[in-house]
């Protein structure tokens, strides 16, 4: 209404337009310059906060609402000035806030990227913390060469080592200057072991050389005292005596009634017991001589009989085939007799041990054979001293269970009777009884001996070896049951004199002796077989507890006949205690690796190693069992409590594709290792 108003008075407009015309240039120079305008913006939107805009834009849209309220009721009153300074009002208070917002957001990246970057610093700090650390702990953890040096106590180097080297005026009060000095008197003491060392192997290989010369010079004589033995034989047979160191009439007229095998025997032993001056073997001859000269007149008549029916022609095959079996069961009867002369030698052992032997000599089978009887103090232990098997397998394979001889063996077949029969009345034919009388080889593979080897020193070297071999059995046996005895009453005490830890958290609780069916039941079936082609003939269970890793462990264990020379077998079976969680479980080498090696080493590896005493032999296995089996409770997880203390030194605790364990202990170190 104003602005037609106006219009419609022209001078009234021209008045004001030339007004305006004047006031331009002032407004223009009033006009704020941008960037003033901007700082100045700058300092408003700095000086205020969030919610003073905020209330300002609330108060500019609550005028706003009321015009806008006032407009849609029909108000006439003019508004439109009002709505347009309210809504730039408003848009001053959302620029404003953007710009507060923009400049906080700005302040707030500064501010994180230097707490980044002051993180990012304190991250490198502490790396370099730990670094420094494990520096300095392994700097304290560093141990030199010397400190594993087992060297003298200071008392003896003090009192050994000469002023020049102790130097006690520095050394006692400067512990680095002992130390030297110390080192210094080991490296002169150990060249000093060295050279005396080096002079002793040099004394022991002259010696090595003299004795070898000396062997030399004995195996020279065996050709010489074949040719005196082979003169003098024909002397003996013309005389009728063939021994002259028969003692007595009635050993002579006996010597002439002797079967040729159990002759040579006589002699052979005779003349062993003069050359080696050995005067405990004693040679007899026993046995009736009358029913001897019987036996030879009714042999001699048998053969002049056949020689007769020799010269018969028989057409008949049915009746050729009545005369052998009337034969075959005549025979039966007399197969099994012995000859009536019998030799009876006793060798002396050590402990006032004898054997005494009684070797009878059986026609019709064509071998000798051996019944013996220990008498002395022999100690015992269950069934292991049986006098029944002390020399059963006193060579490899040679049980005797069976005749020898093809012709014996057929006729005992065909006559469906077995050794067994006549063993306990005239003993066994073992093969080495057939060696020692010239009729037969020692081994079984082995060709049968020929004219010389049973008319010269070869008969005198099986001998020996036999006898040698009777005295060693003796021995062996001996020592065994000792060692059983030992391991009866205080197994720990006996195992504790081998190359083990002095502490052993594996205990034997223990040892006893078990029959053959149990054995066989608690092994595997390829455990069977190698028992059986082992020879086995005493079973034992020693029992093992290892509290600290709740384990039980039974080692079954066979000792053959032939032992030491054969060694015995463990069969291990590790249980594993029930626990509130877990049953027990049972650990054999069927289905545990740990346990399979473990029987590696106490049945092939620890034997290879070089023994001080071989008939401690059984002992070592089972020292060797209860060490290794505190190594398997602190190293293998499923054996373990999970307790992280070790009981021993380990230089590492795996080695390999199936984590083996370290079984090898070194005494230098009293660690376990690998070799």
């Amino acid at each position: 209404m104003s602005g037609p108003s106006m219009k419609r008075l022209g001078g009234t407009g021209d008045r004001g337009s030339s007004a305006s015309k004047k006031a331009r240039p002032e407004l223009l120079n009033a006009m704020i310059d941008p960037s003033n305008f901007y700082k100045m913006e700058d300092e408003i939107a700095a000086s205020m906060t969030h919610a003073e805009l905020v209330k300002s834009f609330l108060h500019e849209s609550a005028v706003l609402r009321t015009v806008l309220q006032k407009i849609v009721e029909g108000s006439k009153e003019p508004c439109s000035s009002q709505v347009v300074l309210n809504v730039a009002k408003m848009r001053r208070c959302s620029r404003l806030v953007h710009y507060a917002t923009a400049q906080l957001r700005a302040e707030t990246m500064a501010r994180l990227e230097q707490v980044e970057a002051k993180y990012l610093h304190l991250q490198n700090s502490s790396s370099e913390i730990q670094h420094l650390q494990k520096e300095i702990n392994r700097c304290l953890q560093f141990s030199a060469g010397d400190e594993e040096i087992d060297m003298v106590s200071l008392e003896e180097f003090y009192a050994t080592a000469p002023e020049g080297v102790s130097r006690p005026e520095v050394t006692k009060t400067n512990e680095h200057e002992q130390r030297l000095a110390r080192l210094t008197w080991e490296i002169a003491q150990r060249k000093a072991l060295m050279d005396t060392l080096t002079e002793q192997e040099g004394r022991r290989n002259v010696l090595i050389s003299s004795i070898n010369g000396k062997e030399q010079r004995l195996k020279s004589l065996r050709s010489k005292i074949s040719t005196l033995m082979a003169s003098a034989k024909p002397v003996q047979e013309a005389l009728g005596v063939g021994n002259a160191s028969a003692s007595s009439a009635e050993q002579r007229s006996l010597f002439s009634l002797l079967p040729h095998d159990l002759s040579v025997l006589y002699v052979q032993a005779e003349a062993y017991r003069d050359i080696m001056e050995d005067s405990s073997v004693q040679v007899v001859i026993r046995g009736d001589a009358t029913e001897a000269l019987r036996l030879r007149r009714r042999q001699k008549e048998e053969q002049e009989d056949k020689e007769n029916s020799d010269d018969d022609e028989v057409s008949d095959n049915e009746g050729r085939r009545a005369v052998v079996s009337e034969r075959l069961e005549l025979n039966k009867k007399t197969v099994i007799q012995p000859y009536p002369i019998y030799l009876k030698i006793e060798i002396g052992c050590q402990d006032d041990v004898r054997v005494g032997l009684k070797l009878y000599y059986m026609p019709e089978l064509r071998v000798t054979c051996m019944k013996y009887k220990i008498t002395g103090k022999l100690p015992t232990y269950g069934g292991v001293s049986a006098h029944e098997t002390l020399l059963d397998g006193l060579f490899p394979g040679d049980d005797g269970s069976e005749c020898p001889n093809p012709v014996g063996a057929a006729k005992l077949h065909q006559l469906k009777v077995g050794v067994d029969s006549f063993a306990n009345r005239y003993g066994r034919p073992y093969r080495f009884v057939q060696a020692i009388t010239g009729s037969g080889p020692l081994s079984r593979n082995v060709s049968p001996p020929g004219e010389a080897e049973t008319s010269g020193v070869q008969l005198a070297d099986v001998l020996h070896d036999v006898i040698k071999a009777i005295r060693k059995r003796v021995l062996s046996r001996v020592k065994l049951v000792r060692q059983l005895l030992a391991l009866e009453t205080a197994p720990m005490d006996e195992l504790l004199t081998c190359d083990v830890p002095l502490k052993l958290v594996t205990h034997v609780t223990s040892f006893k002796m078990i029959d053959e069916e149990v054995f066989m039941a608690a092994v595997t079936s390829e455990m069977r077989t190698l028992v059986l082609q082992e020879g086995g003939a005493f079973y034992f269970l020693a029992i093992m507890e290892n509290k600290a890793a709740d384990l039980r462990i039974n080692a079954y264990i066979m000792v053959p006949l032939g032992y030491p020379s054969q060694i015995p077998l463990i069969v291990v079976s590790i249980v594993k205690m029930c626990t509130k969680e877990n049953s027990p479980q049972t650990f054999t080498a069927w289905n545990s690796h740990i346990v399979k090696a473990l029987e590696m080493y106490v049945n092939i590896t620890c034997i290879s190693k070089e023994a001080a005493d071989v008939h401690a032999l059984l002992t070592k296995q089972l020292a060797n069992l209860v060490s290794r089996c505190d190594v398997i409770a602190d190293l293998a997880p499923q054996f373990s409590t999970g307790n992280t203390q070790k009981q021993h030194l380990y230089s590492r605790s795996s080695r390999g594709r199936d984590d083996d364990l370290p079984f090898d202990f070194l005494l230098s170190t009293s660690a376990f290792g690998y070799p």
